[in-house]
């Protein structure tokens, strides 16, 4: 574990059999910060800060990911955001620079938005046809019930319609500017490379 000068915390996990290097950045918040009636903010800014920064279009993020044979994911849980990627050890410095850019930059545009609304959307109509997804949103309303954790994390129809752009830039200013953020490099890295990306 190492703490850098940026308030950053850098984890290394070293495993060296295989040539790769897999990446999770994570910040503090997730959806229990999610404001009253706008559940599921945090979960569409997890899924539109890979759709375009301010220096890279969603297409050319597709593109470089794809020419680093990788897969960029994110998601926001109850208590973190996260961003994370694979690729291989030579691609690092490349992936790192990627991870950084969607972290540092992301253009949260209002058409992203919409399309991330509308896919959001058909994962919960599609969750209220599953008796254990259902059974599951019960419990948790039964169990905390309206307190942070109470909601869907993902949201529901009327919340996901309530949710603007500006909810999605509160959540990230929340998640990603002001909490302290740590990088897990895990695979065929060494602590002092780990601190040199």
């Amino acid at each position: 574990v190492q703490q850098l000068g940026t308030g950053m915390t850098v984890i290394t996990i070293e495993n060296h059999a295989l040539p790769l290097v897999s990446a999770t950045l994570l910040a503090r918040g997730g959806t229990s910060t999610d404001p009253d009636g706008r559940a599921g903010a945090a979960s569409l800014t997890a899924a539109v800060m890979t759709e375009g920064t301010t220096t890279r279009s969603a297409a050319q993020i597709d593109a470089a990911v794809e020419a680093l044979g990788a897969s960029l994911g994110s998601a926001a849980g109850s208590d973190s955001a996260q961003l994370g990627l694979t690729v291989q050890t030579r691609d690092a410095d490349a992936a790192l620079a990627l991870l950084a850019d969607v972290a540092r930059n992301p253009a949260l545009a209002e058409d992203e938005l919409e399309r991330q609304r509308a896919l959001a959307i058909d994962g919960f109509t599609v969750a209220l046809s599953d008796p254990g997804d259902v059974a599951g949103m019960a419990v948790i309303r039964a169990l905390y019930g309206s307190a942070p954790y109470g909601h869907p994390g993902g949201g529901t129809t009327a919340t996901l319609r309530a949710i603007e752009r500006g909810d999605l830039l509160r959540a990230y200013r929340d998640s990603w500017q002001l909490s302290p953020r740590t990088l897990i490099l895990s695979g065929d890295i060494r602590p002092a490379q780990a601190r040199a990306l």
